[in-house]
């Protein structure tokens, strides 16, 4: 099939029109965003979301079977502008030199000025790299990076990225300093000219495979060698530090932090934000399971990477290769994990204390999570074999989510602080269920956990007034999840909100579980505040929405509905207290009666303001 490769000036209307919509729209969107993105033009087989790269402005998918007019799996990457949460399409790229079975778009890296896309199979898996450049919103082919002296099976281009005018690309086949030993070049624009830096390949190295994962941050370079032996461990794998100076140079090797084992292949996956780096070895094994996947996590101190955390498998999956795939921006970090038994993308947030925490999971039954990439907000998870309803089945697609920034904890003892008063957003779709509570049939259901501390004696009030979806909240004791002091489905017939009251004790810490009616999960609003006793109402008009529910404001509607419960004698909202005199024995006690004494009691309160 013939496919244009690139935007015509005469389209330029059309697709600012439509970049306007989806701006339009994507203002609206929620929190809890997400959303399939395909090629306007799929085909079964063609592999899209093989590789995916983010920058500011762009998403780059790669595609490594696209049938196009170079030939049967010739390869493409594709370009789509950010506009919010949205994606418009606006580039197929294919490499000038691509042919058939080239696959172009095994890897991608993106830049707000740059595409590099990585074709390892040109020419018998000797491979090829290839930058294209925007100017205006337009895409042009820019150059072909090929280095001298490449051989059939280097597989130069299978792991490649790029950052400001840097180009790195990884030939895991090279055979320089031994058979496999594998080898990354350094690429620089000068002056519009992208100038061969140098190679890295390292001598003792046979089958490590150098160059199968690659990251780069300002001048420093991660490079995976997942493959090579370490502490008389064969396929244990390493990850090497290079640094920009004259020239590229090794600066630190690193491997297992804790125990080298065996064909764990630590460093098939990497990334880096210049502050912290990110090791992926999917094949780590537990202490009592194999294969199960670790990823590792190091700080850089001065001129260094030291080791910090360990992530295993959060959900103890215990068959799904976690760590297969890895990004990080500041504190969002992306796993992915292709295991045949359901593949799955991770995501994970930084707390307090330095130290990622899960926070939700997405998963499908096939060609899932074949890369990740992270940046702000935003997670890409590439699906090989997705199917899009009136189109070419399993021709793949992107997922895109959007990680709410005051979200909670998908396990409660990691549950962040809130303020009181607060109001927060959050979402429960890729949570997992972790407690449960004694309303809302929510046991299964995905939750989220906050914690806060009474800062005075009272009654704290928590509602999710204004969420996406049907909601249960409760309250727990910490290292209590599983039984609730206080919890509320529906806020009132028809209005599936919730809220909680409940009398707290100054310094006393409590959790607070966002969950949702029989599994339902969604973007919810989560308000909490200690609740003043004399706001009783938002409306006065019996029937109207809002009738006996508080609002957070004290006004004449409170007083009248007040009277009104008084004048009916309803003990639930007019019995607040034995005695009307402070400092007196049952002040602000009910005591099942209504009295002239709640009367004056309420008025006093109402009087005082709270």
């Amino acid at each position: 099939m013939d496919r244009a490769l690139s935007i015509r000036p005469s389209r330029t209307a059309l697709v600012m029109s439509a970049l306007a919509l989806a701006m339009a729209a994507g203002s609206a969107q929620a929190q809890c965003e997400s959303r399939w993105v395909r090629n306007t033009d799929p085909q079964t087989g063609d592999k899209f979301g093989s590789s995916v790269a983010l920058s500011s402005q762009w998403m780059a998918v790669g595609a490594p079977e696209d049938d196009n007019a170079s030939g049967t799996n010739a390869g493409a990457a594709y370009v789509f502008a950010r506009v919010g949460p949205a994606y418009i399409q606006v580039f197929q790229a294919i490499p000038s030199t691509a042919g058939s079975v080239g696959g172009a778009g095994w890897d991608v890296g993106v830049t707000d000025q740059f595409l590099l896309v990585g074709h390892r199979d040109t020419n018998g898996l000797q491979g090829g790299a290839t930058v294209f450049k925007q100017s205006g919103g337009i895409w042009a082919q820019q150059a072909t990076l090929t280095p001298a002296g490449l051989d059939p099976s280097d597989r130069f281009g299978e792991a490649v990225a790029i950052n400001g005018v840097t180009a790195i690309v990884g030939a895991p086949g090279d055979d320089t300093t031994g058979p496999n030993s594998g080898a990354v070049y350094f690429f620089t624009e000068i002056n519009g000219v992208w100038t061969p830096g140098g190679a890295m390949t390292l001598f003792n190295n046979d089958t490590a495979e150098i160059g199968s994962a690659v990251a780069i941050s300002g001048t420093v370079a991660v490079v995976g060698a997942p493959r090579r032996d370490s502490s008389g461990q064969i396929d244990s794998g390493a990850v090497f530090i290079v640094r920009q100076g004259l020239g590229w140079n090794l600066s630190q090797t690193l491997v297992d932090p804790e125990l080298v084992h065996s064909s764990e292949h630590f460093g098939a996956a990497v990334a880096t934000d210049g502050d912290t780096l990110v090791v992926g070895a999917p094949m780590a094994d537990t202490a009592s399971q194999q294969n199960v996947g670790t990823v590792y996590i190091y700080n850089r101190v001065n001129n260094s990477f030291e080791y910090v955390q360990r992530i295993p498998c959060p959900d103890f999956d215990y068959a799904n290769d976690f760590g297969t795939s890895v990004s990080i921006s500041g504190g969002v970090l992306a796993i992915g994990a292709t295991g045949s038994t359901g593949p799955k993308t991770y995501y994970m947030r930084r707390g307090g204390d330095g130290q990622f925490k899960f926070e939700g999971v997405y998963a499908n039954t096939t060609g899932y999570s074949a890369d990740v990439a992270a940046l702000g907000s935003t997670i890409v998870t590439g699906h090989t074999a997705y199917s899009f309803a009136t189109f070419p089945a399993t021709s793949g697609g992107v997922q895109s989510i959007v990680v709410p920034s005051s979200n909670g904890a998908n396990q409660w003892w990691n549950a962040p602080t809130l303020d009181l008063p607060g109001s927060y957003t959050g979402c429960t779709s890729g949570a997992t269920s972790n407690g449960s509570a004694s309303c809302g049939s929510s046991a299964n259901s995905p939750d989220v956990w906050y914690t806060f501390t009474a800062p005075t004696s009272g009654t704290v009030s928590i509602d999710t007034i204004g969420s996406a979806y049907d909601t249960v909240l409760s309250i727990h004791e910490p290292g209590f999840p599983n039984t609730s002091l206080v919890c509320n489905d529906d806020l009132a017939v028809g209005i599936r909100d919730s809220r909680v009251t409940m009398n707290v004790v100054q310094g006393t810490q409590y959790l607070v579980r966002v969950s949702g009616f029989n599994n339902a999960s969604g973007a919810f609003n989560l308000n909490i505040r200690m609740q003043c006793k004399a706001d009783l109402t938002t409306g006065a008009v019996s029937g109207q929405a809002g009738y006996g529910i508080p609002n957070g404001t004290l006004n004449n509607d409170d007083f009248f509905y007040f009277l009104s419960q008084f004048a009916a004698g309803n003990l639930a909202v007019a019995d607040m207290t034995t005695g009307a005199v402070p400092g007196t024995p049952g002040y602000g006690t009910p005591n099942g009666v209504v009295t002239n004494d709640d009367f004056f009691y309420y008025l006093s309160l109402y009087s005082a303001g709270c």
